[in-house]
């Protein structure tokens, strides 16, 4: 190939190299994200769980 399209090649590769990593920070992030959510859920399920546990022992 000519040197022209090589750098033309080289352009593009850079230019999805940079996407990818934007990609992968954006995945990152939002996968952060999830964990966050995640982890906030299991400690209102357990806190629900506490709350049924003590009204079960007033009950008795």
């Amino acid at each position: 190939g000519t040197p022209e399209s090589l750098a033309e090649k080289e352009h593009q590769l850079s230019t999805m190299i940079t996407q990818l990593i934007s990609l992968r920070e954006q995945l990152l992030a939002a996968h952060d994200e999830q964990k966050k959510l995640a982890a906030s859920q299991m400690e209102k399920q357990r806190q629900q769980m506490e709350l049924a546990r003590q009204q079960q022992e007033q009950v008795r």
